[in-house]
């Protein structure tokens, strides 16, 4: 709620003063003790690769940054979760139905016409051929290295975490790979060890027997 847009306390019509509370100049009513807080509009956006590894964006059709590239994002309702969100927004914008995976991350975002945005990012796993929807005027896949540029700088920062974790979970599991297979190499070594002794005990056994 913006509390610049308003002169008379929302709930009984008495005329707001400006006062100091906790640390910040806020809107209060005096007669309920109503109080004006500046809070961010919370969004979600979906993050979706195909097959090939490409980033699924589209061109808005709607301000702001009406016919620049973004991630199918759009505001929370009242009776949605973050991800309900994400997964309307996703099938709104692109007509694709997904799954939310992970979260990705959270950003806050300036803007002239919202003065501040809250995006939850999800990658989202989806499948079929997308299809722009009525706020939308074009939808493509791009690989990362080819993206169009982003409108908005918390979609390409959260695209920047995704490939960030995407190419860490990566090296990881090539470097878990390389454990395990250090790790059964050192155990065939040690069992392969045991074998020759227990093959040089059963030889001197053999040995004592033979002198008997």
């Amino acid at each position: 709620m913006n509390s610049e847009e308003f002169y008379y306390c929302p709930r009984c019509s008495h005329q707001l003063e400006l006062r100091s509370w906790e640390g910040r100049l806020r809107k209060i009513c005096p007669a309920c003790q109503w109080i004006g807080y500046e809070n961010p509009l919370p969004c979600a956006a979906a993050l979706v690769l195909n097959a090939s590894g490409e980033i699924l964006l589209v061109r808005r059709g709607v301000e702001p940054a009406r016919g620049e590239w973004a991630l199918p994002s759009g505001f929370m309702e009242i009776d949605e979760t973050p991800e309900q969100c994400c997964l309307r927004e996703l099938e709104e914008e692109t007509g694709l139905k997904g799954k939310v995976i992970r979260l990705v991350g959270v950003y806050a975002q300036s803007s002239a016409r919202y003065k501040k945005v809250l995006i939850v990012g999800y990658e989202v796993e989806a499948r079929g051929k997308p299809s722009p929807g009525s706020d939308s005027q074009a939808v493509a896949f791009f690989p990362p290295e080819k993206m169009p540029p982003i409108a908005f700088s918390s979609h390409r920062h959260l695209i920047e975490d995704f490939l960030i974790s995407k190419n860490r979970r990566f090296q990881n599991k090539g470097q878990s790979r390389k454990e395990g297979q250090k790790a059964v190499s050192q155990a065939g070594e040690k069992q392969a060890g045991k074998t020759r002794w227990k093959d040089r005990r059963e030889e001197g056994r053999k040995g004592e027997r033979k002198n008997e």
